[in-house]
């Protein structure tokens, strides 16, 4: 039996949505379709959509669901800023935020605040990116919000929060 449109839609659907060839393969395959149907929409598809669609394909991430992008990179470099930022008071060392006392706190957070919201920053920020859950256009302006609150909560989130910025700002704009 020829594939038909719907087989061949789906198979385009998947392909735009980010799913590999296999992973496409294998929940037709479970869904009762034939090696032969499956094939043939992945052939029709691939045809349609103008790119050969291979079994191999660019190994997955949980960043953006294609590849590690730099927004993501950056961000998570941000994202271990706020952890550092936030447990260094409690060990006594200020000097992250000695050095941005220029930037003045909004609220001001005793150390086990601070260290708290650091870490609820980072999780959130790492969080946001790593989970297949939320949809990549919400990424971007979810990250930005959190980095905004972290820079403007203490001055020792200032070089992860600006670094979430531009990663936050980076995915919302779609680079």
């Amino acid at each position: 039996m020829a594939a038909g449109k719907k087989i061949i839609d789906y198979v385009k659907d998947q392909l735009k949505a980010g799913y590999t060839p296999d992973q496409i393969r294998k929940a037709l395959a479970t869904s009762g379709y034939t090696k032969a149907d499956i094939e043939e929409a992945m052939s029709s598809a691939g045809k349609i959509a103008g790119k050969a669609v291979s079994a191999a394909a660019k190994p997955q991430s949980a960043a953006s669901g294609n590849t590690w992008d730099m927004a993501f990179i950056i961000s998570l470099v941000g994202a271990v800023l706020l952890i550092v930022a936030a447990i260094l008071p409690l060990l006594g060392l200020t000097i992250l935020s000695d050095l941005f006392v220029f930037f003045p706190a909004i609220v001001s957070l005793d150390a086990f605040m601070s260290m708290v919201m650091g870490i609820i920053f980072a999780v959130i920020i790492i969080a946001v990116f790593m989970l297949q859950a939320v949809p990549e256009n919400f990424k971007g302006p979810a990250v930005l919000v959190v980095s905004i609150i972290a820079l403007l909560m203490d001055p020792g989130f200032f070089l992860g929060g600006i670094l979430g910025i531009i990663g936050g700002a980076l995915k919302a704009i779609g680079k």
